[in-house]
């Protein structure tokens, strides 16, 4: 399915979003995260916390992405995980440079992806 639970996208610099969203039952999520990374390091990225319990269930880091296409900075996760039932709050942040409709270098072949989506994955 196709179906957003959540769409973060075309961020823009110096970004600190969040949006919430809940779940009735053990759910396969689909995370699409777009961002920069370079040297081991996250620029630009999200995460994704257990309301209830307040703790980071899931985080863009550099070694769980790849290039992206584009910068070399460009960084990519594209995969599924399982989330129990419950209320998760999305985060995305930005720093001051290199995003959507402010490159400093190459653009990523998706740009407004630039940030974090979510989707029912059957």
């Amino acid at each position: 399915s196709s179906e957003f639970i959540v769409r973060i996208g075309g961020v823009g610099n110096n970004a600190n979003l969040k949006t919430t969203f809940h779940l009735d039952k053990p759910t396969r999520v689909r995370i699409h995260a777009l961002g920069e990374g370079l040297d081991g390091r996250m620029y630009d990225y999200g995460w994704i916390k257990n309301k209830n319990t307040d703790s980071v269930i899931w985080e863009m880091t550099f070694r769980k992405t790849d290039h992206a296409g584009g910068a070399l900075k460009n960084r990519l996760y594209d995969g599924v995980i399982m989330l129990d039932a419950g209320t998760y709050e999305v985060f995305y942040v930005t720093n001051d440079s290199h995003s959507y409709a402010s490159w400093n270098d190459y653009a990523p072949p998706e740009p407004t992806n630039w940030g974090i989506s979510l989707r029912f994955e059957k």
